[in-house]
């Protein structure tokens, strides 16, 4: 059985322009039946991609759960008072309501304990010589006529008479 030249693997040397038209165009539809099926595998691959993809992109949305719906109230003050005078009063008594935080100092370093303690003995210094002073200064001898020419003062009574404090933060009592 002899093999065409066709069929067999080995090339041959074409004799003439007909041969030489034929192997050109068997090479061609080669060539072109490799590229197309190569094309078609591609498009297999990327449709499957797209269809692996969507359903991955839905069973993310299934498995994804709802919005939830704020529960934090909007904090602009606008938006509060333009629902009307009840809600924003209403809101004004919540937030009135909450537990405020006691403010707690942060702790002192040993530097400025040091320098709060030359601090407070230099002012006792001080009034401790401020009352030597006083002491040191000759009581007035003043005779009871005298006194009584000079006329004395009596504090008045009168209820509710408040001056700021500063020491306490808020009102207080007249002090003499």
């Amino acid at each position: 059985m002899e093999a065409s030249p066709q069929n067999s693997t080995e090339t041959t040397a074409p004799t003439d322009d007909a041969d030489v038209d034929a192997l050109m165009e068997k090479a061609l539809s080669t060539v072109t039946d490799n590229a197309k099926s190569q094309a078609d595998s591609e498009e297999r691959r990327a449709a499957e991609m797209i269809r692996g993809a969507k359903a991955a992109e839905e069973a993310a949305q299934h498995q994804r759960p709802a919005p939830a719906e704020p529960t934090e109230e909007p904090q602009d003050i606008a938006s509060i008072s333009s629902r009307g005078r009840d809600y924003l009063l209403q809101r004004m008594r919540e937030h009135q309501a909450k537990p405020k935080e006691e403010y707690v100092p942060p702790p002192m370093s040993d530097k400025m304990r040091e320098r709060i303690n030359e601090e407070l003995e230099a002012g006792r210094r001080a009034q401790a010589k401020a009352q030597a002073q006083l002491d040191s200064r000759p009581k007035p001898d003043i005779s009871e006529a005298e006194a009584k020419a000079q006329g004395t003062s009596t504090p008045v009574f009168r209820p509710n008479n408040m001056v700021p404090d500063a020491r306490r933060g808020g009102l207080g009592p007249i002090r003499q």
